[in-house]
């Protein structure tokens, strides 16, 4: 297993007591939906009880981003490529 020392600790102390090897991809399988429904629900906590939001818009935001995009101008032709594969990255997935 990879990772953190008590990550191997767990494996070791489980494959000792209990006799069952647990792989990486075990491992992953176990904690990777776990830790996606961890985060979900720490930003539903923080984002409907703890900082309670209650703009439902920002008042002139859609007009100061209008204004900041028209200050940046066209995009140049050497920041074209960066984007393709900044926005292609998600895809590779």
């Amino acid at each position: 297993m990879i990772g953190t020392p008590p990550n191997s600790i767990l494996a070791g102390t489980v494959n000792e007591l209990y006799g069952v090897q647990i792989s990486f991809a075990g491992f992953m399988a176990f904690a990777a939906p776990l830790a996606v429904i961890m985060l979900f629900g720490t930003w539903v906590f923080l984002t409907k009880f703890v900082y309670k939001i209650q703009l439902k818009q920002l008042p002139g935001g859609r007009d100061l981003i209008h204004s900041e995009m028209k200050k940046l101008g066209q995009t140049a032709y050497e920041e074209k490529p960066y984007w393709r594969f900044s926005h292609s990255l998600p895809l590779c997935g």
